[in-house]
Formats: C-alpha cells, structure tokens, sequence
C-alpha cells in the first residue's frame, strides 16, 4: 500500500541490470493493498540471481512478488502471450489471424479451460465475442465474423493478448488510396538495456517503436538489434535521444510491399499498363510500382518486393480492372502514441490503428496553424476516389481561425460554418493529404493513443 499522492515509478533490475520501468498508483492508504501486474519482461538471467525493486518517488509496503514464465526468452516479447490460470499450461504463440480465422498455438493438450475473444470499437471498451473455437490438442481457431474491420484481444482468466485485427478493403476501378493501419508482431517488448541479447533476422528490416516515457510514439529503424541507422528517412527524431533507460521498446519487422500486396491476390502482367499499380509519394513526387509476372517492379525495371512501407506512410492503389475486388489487412493494432516527422510541403499520410478518426482524437486541435485565411493555415485532401470510382478529385479540409473569437476549427473547404473537430472524417484504410502552413516548421506530430 502507499499513501503517495501521485504515480510512483517502479524500476525493476536483475543483477544489477534494469529490464523493466513502470508505474503504479496511489491505493488510498498504508494497508489499502493492490496488485500491480507487469507483462512484457524478459529475463535472460541463468542460475541464482538478485532481483532489486527501486520505488523512485517515494516509500511503499511491498506485500509480495510472484513470476510467472509465458514464454522463453527466445520466443522475444511475451506481450502478446497469456498463462491459463490455475493450470500449467502455457500458451506459445501469439493471437494472429489469417484466411478470417483467428488462432493462437498453445500446449494444452485435453485440459480446454474457458478462452475468450473479445472486441472493441474504440480499443477502449472490450466486449466478449460468442464464437466456437475449432479445438485440437495444440490449437484454437475462431472462425471471424464477415464484417469489413474488426479488432479482437484474447482473454484467459484475467490475463489478456495483444490486440489484432483485420479489414477488408474494397479495390474498385482507377486509382484509390490505401493506408496500412496494422504492424507486424514484435519480436521484442522491453527495457532497451537487454537487446543485447537479441539477435535480428538480417533478411529483413526492424524498427525500434517506443512505446512509453518522453519519446513515446518515435521510431528509428535499426541496422542490427543494438545500433540505430542515424541516416534512416523513416526516422521520426533527427538524432536519437540520448537515452532511452526508462522507456518500454518494441523491436517489429518493417512490412513491405511484396508482403502488404500478395502478388496471388493482385493482377500480374508483362506491361506495366496492364497491371496493378502501388504509388508512392515522396517529397512532391509519385513513385509507380507495377506488379509484373516476376514480382513488384519499379519504372528502373528492378525488383521492389522488398521495399519497405515506412508506419504511416500513404499509398495510392491503381487497379488494372474494371470489376471491384477485396484485400483483406491483418496483423498487430497499436495501442501507444505515434509521432509523424512532418516536412515542408504535401505528405501522403495514414493514421495508425484501424479505427475511424477526428482531428481532435488525432490531436490536430493545439500545435497545428490556423487563419482566417485557408491559404496560410494547415490543411489535409481526401481523395474522392475512394468512395466514388474513377473520380479524380479532391476534398479539402483546413484549420480555420474565426477573427472574431480566435478559437480554431477543422471546416470544409466548401462548408466553412460547420466545425468538424469531432466528426470521424478519417476513415480506416485509407488515406489523406496533409499540408503544413507555408513557411511553418514543427520537428513532429504525436497523435496520442486512442
């Protein structure tokens, strides 16, 4: 129990190394106790070892600790892995969905306790799911409900997966916007002080994501598990803090085209043409690949299967058919802050979980410029082709400061009287132009955690 006014931060080190920084709250009084649980720490330590627990803003009475292993320290993050309750089986595998079913691999054998899927809408308030697993030794499968975005989280007792979902999305005719709003698992989840001991896959690229402390929401890609690539683009600060020790890190795979765009699922052809097209935009210009009978192409006629779609970045999708298809996303669904590097001039950007969005629960509402005139002020384009095909037109939005009262509102360009602070004007999957005011220089945007 602690009388302590405010959160207290925890620091948890083995042998003297930290692995661990968190917070617990104030319980109302000395002998009012709570439990506090922390999940995603690894501990690589062998043999005997001294666990040192350190409250750095003030005293507590400390009634008891317990460990409990779910999953090895190869296995990397156990964030998104559960231990059944009073029982000693242990789940091995992350909650994942594929062909719209979702699974987790596990070592349960006959003994089948009580698992549920749940939902959210907002990854705020969770709801269970009424879904029959396909049961087997080693496995549970939920067949998923058809509908065009969902989010679900696995509970077992008390304890909960990581977040996952998927969506549908409609590729009709001409060109369309597509935003990628789910990340590959981490393979790590923890104090930066132990990727010391992790060993990257250098067949593909990783990003450091911060997920807790000061520098929440900025990532920096990675040349290998100890060593920031200080040259990235995709870095969202322009030098890495100079310390990162009382952050919670995730280490995740950069997802890249050939991985977002199945060549099986998309038109493949001889001539560029003919085929489906993915298009970057990159400071002020497009940049077409083309899905040809070998793989994604660039206009070099070079391979771009590996190319790397950088977290929320925009993407523009020109189908070479007449009839609309499905594209189905899945994977991890962020739940911490995200920070956009913004520059000069028009970027291409998506936002980052699956859920529809305002301005204002994209904190566009202080930090952004706004004027009375929409040509000084910051300003975002949906393209209208998204919902109606074929259309090669644009809506604007912009940050607009009413003279009379100085407070700012999102409007329409078209429908300047009608505030859209709060309107979910920002679907899923999708994607929208943003703007800076000309001649304004911010370092970042941190869109905070849903």
């Amino acid at each position: 129990g602690t009388a302590f006014a405010g959160p207290l931060r925890v620091r948890m080190l083995i042998n003297g190394t930290l692995i661990s920084t968190f917070n617990i709250t104030n319980t109302g009084d000395w002998n009012n106790w709570q439990t506090f649980t922390q999940t995603g720490v690894t501990i690589t330590a062998n043999g005997t070892s001294t666990v040192r627990i350190e409250f750095q803003d003030g005293d507590v009475n400390l009634n008891w600790i317990e460990f409990k292993k779910t999953a090895s320290a190869a296995a990397g993050s156990v964030i998104a892995k559960a231990t059944l309750p009073s029982t000693s089986t242990e789940v091995i595998s992350p909650l994942t969905i594929s062909s719209n079913i979702a699974s987790i691999t596990h070592t349960n054998g006959s003994d089948n306790p009580s698992w549920t899927l749940e939902s959210t809408t907002d990854l705020k308030t969770w709801i269970p799911l009424d879904l029959t697993p396909v049961v087997t030794t080693t496995t549970h499968a939920w067949p998923l409900p058809d509908v065009p975005v969902g989010i679900i989280r696995l509970k077992v007792g008390t304890q909960t997966t990581a977040p996952v979902g998927w969506q549908h999305l409609t590729l009709h005719a001409g060109i369309q916007t597509v935003g990628l709003n789910f990340t590959h698992a981490p393979i790590f989840t923890g104090a930066v002080e132990s990727l010391a001991t992790l060993t990257l896959d250098t067949s593909k690229r990783h990003y450091l994501e911060v997920l807790s402390g000061p520098h929440a929401g900025h990532r920096f890609d990675l040349i290998d598990a100890t060593h920031i690539d200080t040259a990235s683009l995709n870095n969202t600060l322009p030098q890495p803090p100079a310390t990162l020790a009382d952050a919670t890190i995730a280490v995740i795979p950069h997802r890249t085209l050939a991985q977002a765009f199945p060549k099986a699922s998309l038109r493949a052809t001889a001539t560029p043409d003919t085929a489906d097209q993915v298009i970057f935009y990159v400071s002020g210009s497009y940049q077409p690949h083309w899905l040809s009978t070998s793989g994604w192409t660039n206009e070099a006629g070079l391979s771009s299967d590996d190319l790397i779609i950088p977290p929320g970045t925009g993407l523009l999708f020109k189908s070479a058919l007449t009839t609309a298809r499905r594209l189905t996303f899945s994977g991890n669904v962020r739940t911490t802050p995200f920070a956009i590097r913004l520059s000069e001039g028009n970027q291409l950007l998506t936002q980052p979980w699956p859920l529809a969005a305002s301005t204002q629960s994209l904190g566009m509402l202080s930090g952004f410029i706004s004027s009375a005139s929409r040509f000084a002020a910051d300003s975002m384009q949906f393209w209208n082709g998204d919902a109606t095909p074929n259309s090669a037109t644009y809506t604007g939005l912009w940050f607009m400061k009413n003279a009379i009262t100085a407070t700012s509102t999102w409007v329409f360009n078209l429908d300047p009287t009608t505030n859209q602070n709060t309107a979910s004007i920002i679907p899923t999957g999708r994607t929208f132009f943003f703007k800076p005011a000309p001649g304004a220089t911010r370092p970042q945007w941190i869109i905070p955690a849903p």
